[in-house]
């Protein structure tokens, strides 16, 4: 289940988190955020199947997050995604989900 405070605490990450940052620290915060969500789904085959997908892509992911123009993509798009969660508008994260999965 997804804890308000957790997801706080991640939108806070999201927030701070410059987009000069290191390629590493915004891949890092990208999993953590992904992970916590597919882990509140107690869905362990997605959580197995997720962290297989990243470490296949680890290397286009890093690349992406030297594009600044695709950082600033992913920080709004993650705080779209914290802020649907928050109002439960679980049908607006599943598409923001999506768009991210098109947009790698």
């Amino acid at each position: 289940m997804i804890r308000l405070q957790d997801l706080s605490e991640l939108r806070q990450q999201v927030q701070a988190l410059d987009t000069s940052a290191a390629p590493e620290e915004h891949s890092q915060l990208d999993h953590a955020l992904h992970m916590y969500i597919v882990e509140c789904s107690r869905r362990n085959y997605l959580k197995e199947l997720l962290l297989q997908l990243y470490q296949l892509i680890q290397r286009f992911r890093l690349a992406a997050f030297q594009d600044p123009q695709g950082v600033a993509r992913a920080k709004r798009e993650h705080l779209e995604l914290i802020n649907a969660i928050f109002m439960r508008d679980y049908e607006k994260a599943k598409n923001i989900l999506g768009l991210q999965l098109l947009h790698r």
